[in-house]
């Protein structure tokens, strides 16, 4: 939870650098404008009739087009290929699928389309998190993913689990860990980790 408001902070940050730099500074005209302006109500309507020229709302949506593609390298290429964001290297944890390596690109993408999807009602997936017994958000759980401790090793060997769970009108299919009694012989690639599950 940490970490997601570390990098949500980020990223809106720099949504706000890349739109006031597709509308500032004001020209020269325009700053003569606003400086003349008898009170807030004109100043006002000379900034609000500055932004609504075309190129300007142009400049605008083109700053927005790159924000979105900058978002989906830094939640799914910097998880890919150097192991985490940042919020995840300050919160000292990774991403890991059910053999505890890296997820694959399908599976980043994947889980960036159900966070949006999960997370865009005041952060529901996250929330989720308190009652489950592994820690793992809405959308961890449908894509067999885990966050865990950066030093986190496994606590022993685990069992591969098909789960099927009704989500509205389908039926979404997903992998799970369970651990395995001592006295069994494991079937299965050893599971996450014992420690310091969460979600991010």
């Amino acid at each position: 939870m940490v970490s997601f408001v570390i990098d949500q902070s980020l990223m809106l940050l720099l949504a706000m650098v890349l739109l006031a730099g597709a509308v500032l500074p004001h020209p020269p005209e325009v700053a003569q404008q606003i400086a003349a302006a008898k009170d807030k109500a004109e100043k006002d309507a000379v900034i609000k009739a500055y932004n609504e020229i075309p190129a300007i709302q142009a400049r605008r949506a083109n700053s927005m087009q790159f924000w979105l593609i900058l978002v989906v390298v830094y939640h799914i290429g910097m998880r890919r290929t150097h192991g985490g964001t940042f919020g995840h290297r300050l919160t000292r944890m990774r991403l890991v699928d059910v053999s505890g390596e890296p997820p694959s690109w399908g599976t980043l993408i994947k889980r960036f389309v159900v966070a949006a999807m999960f997370t865009a009602p005041f952060g529901a997936s996250y929330f989720a998190c308190m009652g489950h017994p592994k820690r793992q958000s809405i959308h961890d759980r449908l894509c067999s993913t885990w966050m865990i401790r950066a030093g986190a090793k496994p606590a022993g060997p685990a069992a591969l689990a098909y789960r099927i769970r009704p989500i509205s009108a389908f039926l979404i299919k997903y992998f799970d860990v369970e651990p395995m009694p001592e006295n069994a012989v494991p079937t299965a690639s050893t599971g996450p980790a014992d420690d310091g599950a969460n979600s991010a």
